[in-house]
């Protein structure tokens, strides 16, 4: 049996571009499907939910971004807390209103900085949502919901944090106001590349 050998024609390695990777601590907050199974697939559903992706995504274009955090550690805690509040593009009413629309829900994501660095995502949810626009408000005139993953949610330090999404009413509307996430500094030092 004879072997074949293939071989590239360039000689040199393929140069990478490291600047475009993000050197920070962020949160990102992303619209996407709520999961379904292979039998429930629909087509005309998913094209209802693009459609419902794009408006969201193009209405409340700050909730969307980047936000970068700070860092405080305090007794063997980390707090990262976003640096900048979010706008008022769309409310968390009505954003609820297009997520219920298109079967859609919220991902919160906090990215750490690295390549093989873990990112931790948790869900937003319509129904946590609306449970925090009924909440009554802390003694900062916020509205607090606290998230965490399933398997940390009777656990007292939970192993993948968790985050604060804090609204603000204005007027007859509520707002988001900012994100923190909130993990033990042993277990957060897991997750970033070494």
């Amino acid at each position: 049996m004879s072997r074949l050998a293939f071989r590239s024609p360039e000689t040199s390695p393929a140069t990478v571009n490291t600047q475009a990777l993000t050197t920070t601590h962020h949160i990102i907050i992303e619209a996407t499907v709520c999961p379904v199974g292979a039998r429930s697939f629909n087509k005309l559903r998913v094209e209802q939910q693009a459609a419902g992706l794009k408006t969201l995504r193009t209405d409340g274009k700050d909730v969307f971004e980047l936000n970068q955090t700070r860092k405080v550690q305090s007794a063997g805690t980390i707090l990262y807390q976003t640096q900048e509040t979010y706008g008022t593009s769309m409310s968390i009413e009505n954003i609820a209103e297009k997520l219920t629309e298109s079967e859609l829900t919220l991902r919160v994501n906090f990215n750490r900085p690295g390549v093989h660095s873990n990112t931790t995502c948790m869900q937003l949810s319509v129904d946590t949502l609306t449970k925090l626009v009924r909440a009554s408000e802390n003694a900062d005139g916020l509205k607090i919901a606290e998230l965490r993953v399933k398997a940390d949610s009777e656990s007292e330090v939970p192993v993948h944090g968790a985050m604060y999404v804090a609204i603000t009413k204005r007027g007859t509307q509520h707002y988001l106001s900012h994100v923190d996430y909130k993990i033990m500094a042993s277990y957060d030092a897991m997750y970033h590349e070494d």
